[in-house]
């Protein structure tokens, strides 16, 4: 059992920061989107060289923050290929990344899909990996804003 601090989120509650700040207008809507990064938002107390150690868990959530008009989403699936026959893979990473930094991820449903919305208009690489089978990158991906770009990826074992 391990213990689960919020520092200072209890006496000042969470702080998001929108860039660029929406503008409210009269009669109009605007949808955001905030996305918690789970795997960034819980930090590891006592010793983290040994899991033994390890006393307990900071949860600093770490928030993405966007206005979905002026951003777009990327979508697709990820397939493993087996022998000419493609099905579905669950649990494939996809990551969005900039500048040789993964700036957000996800993963495939049961059905291979993925999703990943409030990316900046931009060309991005799009990697996919899964254990057990070949890494694949894709360079030059275009996302528009207010569009959906589609890539699928086809994954093949190791």
């Amino acid at each position: 059992r391990y213990e689960l601090k919020v520092p200072s989120g209890d006496q000042t509650g969470i702080k998001v920061f929108i860039r660029p700040n929406i503008e409210v207008v009269t009669q109009l809507s605007t949808d955001l989107l905030l996305d918690v990064d789970v795997s960034k938002s819980f930090v590891l107390t006592g010793n983290t060289e040994d899991p033994d150690l390890v006393t307990g868990f900071n949860f600093v959530p770490v928030i993405r923050a966007k206005n979905m008009s002026s951003t777009g989403t990327l979508a697709g699936s990820v397939t493993e290929l087996i022998e000419e026959n493609t099905s579905p893979l669950e649990g494939a990473e996809v990551r969005v990344i900039v500048a040789d930094t993964v700036y957000t991820s996800t993963f495939t449903d049961p059905l291979g899909q993925y999703l990943i919305m409030g990316l900046d208009p931009g060309t991005y690489i799009i990697n996919t990996s899964k254990e057990g089978y070949a890494e694949m990158e894709l360079p030059g991906v275009e996302i528009f804003t207010a569009n959906t770009t589609t890539q699928d990826f086809q994954l093949t074992t190791n």
